[in-house]
Formats: C-alpha cells, structure tokens, sequence
C-alpha cells in the first residue's frame, strides 16, 4: 500500500485513516455504483478491522453470488491483487433498504448495534420512474430506519449518507 497520494501528501498521519484504523464500518448500497467504488476504496486504503454489508437477493441471485459477481469484477483487480485475503474482512448481512428496519433479522440487528463505528449509508433508488411507494420506501424510510439504527449504536463516531 502507498502511503503518498497523487499531490505528494504523505497519508500515514492522516486523521481519516486513524478514524478508519482497527474501525467496524457498515455500509449500504454496497451493490450499487457509490457503493462499489466505496468498498474498494475502504478496504484498499483503510486498516479497517470489518466492513458489514447489507445485501438482498435480487434477480435470481443470493446476496453471496452478488457479492461474488461483485469481486470479481475489474474495479477489484488491484485490490484482490494487492490484499488476496482482503474479503475475509466483509461480513455479509442479509437485509433489503425497502423493508421495514431494514429487512435485518433480531440477530444482524444486534451485532451491527453492538459492533459499527463507522456508518456509509449509501442505499437508494436513483430511477427517476421508480413507483413513488417504493421510492419512498427506500430513500426515505429506509434513511429514517438507518438513523434509528444509528441512535441504537454505543460506539459509533460517525454516520454518513452518500445520497
């Protein structure tokens, strides 16, 4: 891993990888665009000790043949050449933005409760023909559902949403 970035700045006393060092990151939309380049970057550049995900099955497909699909893909390439053992730091959780409480069973709930430092929550539905129910549903009661989760979280230091 380089420690200087593009300008010539060493990074190793940078206070956002201090705040990410050793840190439990949840992260939602994991599968979408945002969430994709998030991941990568996350587990590329940042000492973190686990990233959770939030994933649902769709079309077809188990969230660990989604989250497969997603490894494999080029934006992974460096970074499963640079760290080979980088996905043992992912733990996957079974949920969907569209449910209520985030579709997370009582036992997900209470890890991610007892365990997140860091929330990125990045989960939405940019389709500008998506049913109004539904885009509500995501974008606005599943934000509510993720802030209500936040305020559950002892150890938390900082929730962030990309959208």
């Amino acid at each position: 891993m380089t420690t200087m970035d593009k300008k010539g700045v060493d990074l190793r006393n940078s206070n956002i990888l201090e705040l990410f060092r050793g840190a439990q990151v949840l992260l939602t939309g994991a599968t979408g665009f945002m969430g994709q380049v998030l991941m990568e970057k996350l587990l590329r550049t940042c000492q973190i000790d686990k990233l959770y995900i939030i994933i649902r099955p769709k079309k077809g497909m188990t969230e660990k043949e989604r989250l497969k699909k997603i490894f494999d893909s080029y934006l992974y390439e460096r970074l499963q050449r640079e760290q080979p053992n980088c996905i043992s730091k992912v733990v996957l959780v079974t949920g969907d933005n569209e449910q209520r409480g985030l579709g997370l069973s009582q036992e997900d709930h209470a890890l991610l409760v007892h365990q997140v430092n860091i929330i990125f929550h990045a989960a939405a539905t940019v389709r500008f023909d998506e049913k109004l129910t539904k885009a509500v549903a995501i974008n606005i009661l599943g934000t509510k559902d993720m802030l209500d989760l936040a305020r559950e979280m002892p150890h938390l230091k900082v929730s962030y949403h990309t959208v």
